[in-house]
């Protein structure tokens, strides 16, 4: 039985898929109840529980023998650091009581540096608290989801500006695709690696890339625009 913490989200809802399409047992942890059904539809367990709730994630998480685990940025918490750092050591107790022998965890590139990375500190305190848990744990360092340039490709379709907050607008960055990501985290849980993973695309691109890339697609001149 393999667990799943964000099945909803990006990447989470790729490894549940996957381990299912392969035929494994799969548990979704959900937060709320009326999610449940499109996943009971697929063949999943379910289970409620709160991140930070760690007796109800020990619950759900019992009998498991293998988690994926991540913990979606709370920006909208008074404390964005703190709510992580409760929610890493939530997760990390649950598991290590419920009995789960292996985890594959969710970071971030750069999330080996203590300081100077913004909200990737979140997956420095993630490492670090998993670094010191009495389990087998696979660090998956992920690029940015280049998904996530899907929030502004309306605007910029009928504006021909895509804004972008990483800057200079010509600097090649690391992306991956949350498919990859996924999937990556579902062959690891089940092929049973440890160690730490570095997760890029086959190439770095630019917001000026994206901007021309998507000019393409859509047949309209589309420039990338720097933003705060």
């Amino acid at each position: 039985m393999y667990a799943v913490t964000g099945a909803n989200g990006q990447t989470g809802s790729v490894v549940a898929d996957t381990l299912l399409r392969e035929g494994h047992a799969v548990r979704v942890v959900l937060r709320r109840a009326e999610q449940a059904a499109a996943w009971v539809a697929k063949g999943a367990e379910v289970r409620v529980a709160d991140l930070a709730d760690e007796t109800g994630l020990t619950k759900a998480f019992a009998d498991a023998e293998a988690a994926y685990l991540m913990n979606p940025p709370a920006y909208q918490a008074d404390d964005l650091f703190a709510r992580a750092a409760l929610v890493h050591q939530s997760m990390i107790n649950a598991a290590e009581r419920a009995g789960i022998r292996r985890v594959v965890a969710l970071s971030s590139v750069g999330a080996q540096h203590p300081a100077g990375t913004g909200n990737i500190l979140t997956t420095h305190d993630f490492e670090s608290r998993l670094a010191s848990s009495r389990m087998q744990v696979a660090v998956l360092r992920a690029a940015n989801f280049i998904e996530n340039w899907a929030w502004g490709l309306g605007d910029a379709v009928s504006s021909g500006r895509l804004p972008s907050m990483f800057q200079p607008l010509d600097c090649a960055l690391p992306m991956v695709s949350v498919r990859d990501i996924g999937g990556t985290a579902a062959a690891v849980l089940v092929e049973a690696i440890d160690g730490i993973i570095e997760l890029h695309g086959l190439a770095d691109c630019s917001p000026q890339d994206i901007a021309a890339e998507l000019a393409e697609l859509s047949g309209r001149s589309i420039e990338a625009v720097a933003v705060p």
